[in-house]
């Protein structure tokens, strides 16, 4: 099992360079095809509107001649670092400009094995930009690995650390996550106990889990402690970071308001304070 085809979303050339040296170790550790992905960013910024305004050829053309500049210098950028790997390289450029980005990125999702996204976003406020990630895990069909602006290429998915709660999202980050965690050195499952009643789970069943990776191959390690809902996030970081773990591994939670998904507070601390990607699945 591994991650025959993976999809790069490239937004910037400020955001690439960190997201190319993610995506091209996944991609060469799995031996996948590599699709390296820009989408036309939409004309309403640029566009004066008023109320049944239609928008000119003039302006389309402009604005498809700054786009695919910008395409051009990332589809540049992916080819140099694509080369010579162990990988199949692909560039697309999306150039429908009254496309929602989202919807874009989330239509070519669906017929990959994983996304790599960036942590932050430039076309979004910066208010939002969590919940304009968390938008795309939530409603994607296929995992996704969030990379920070400061991951610095030494390693990622040899030292994994698996935040495991009982719930549906973690046990689908998990089994999402076993191309990765099958090739690691090491993989710590560490369980986070919940002093709430509907959301504790006891021993066997994380030991359950872990029998069940081991028949995948996975060497793990076990550990487990207890958090209030309040500093769960923290406590992920802290257990990974004295670990050495170069890769988070759990669940995007968050609850829906309006049909619209919130991410909640644990999830929000490790997406804005995470310095290795996090592997995640809603």
């Amino acid at each position: 099992m591994s991650f025959k085809t993976i999809l790069v979303y490239l937004e910037s050339e400020l955001k690439a360079t960190h997201l190319l040296k993610a995506a091209v170790r996944i991609a060469d550790q799995q031996g996948s095809h590599l699709i390296g992905t820009f989408i036309a960013h939409p004309l309403e910024p640029y566009v004066v509107h008023a109320s049944e305004a239609a928008v000119s050829a003039e302006i389309i053309k402009i604005r498809m001649t700054v786009e695919t500049e910008r395409a051009e210098r990332l589809e540049k950028l992916f080819d140099n670092a694509t080369q010579p790997q162990n990988l199949v390289p692909e560039w697309r450029f999306d150039k429908n400009l009254l496309s929602n980005v989202s919807a874009a990125v989330m239509e070519q999702v669906r017929s990959v094995d994983v996304l790599l996204i960036s942590a932050e976003l430039t076309n979004t406020d910066n208010r939002n930009a969590q919940e304009h990630i968390a938008h795309i895990i939530s409603h994607s069909s296929r995992p996704s690995i969030v990379v920070p602006e400061d991951y610095q290429d030494k390693s990622l998915g040899e030292f994994v650390f698996v935040a495991w709660d009982g719930s549906r999202e973690s046990s689908r980050a998990i089994f999402d996550a076993l191309p990765i965690l099958k090739t690691a050195e090491n993989v710590w499952l560490h369980r986070i106990k919940s002093k709430y009643e509907d959301k504790q789970h006891g021993d066997d069943v994380t030991i359950k889990l872990a029998d069940s990776l081991a028949r995948h191959g996975v060497k793990i390690e076990m550990s487990d402690s207890a958090s209030s809902a309040q500093k769960v996030g923290e406590e992920i970081l802290i257990c990974a970071q004295d670990r050495g773990a170069d890769c988070i591994v759990m669940g995007a939670y968050g609850h829906n308001r309006m049909h619209s998904f919130l991410i909640g507070g644990a999830t929000r601390y490790v997406l804005e304070h995470s310095s290795v990607p996090l592997f995640m699945s809603h």
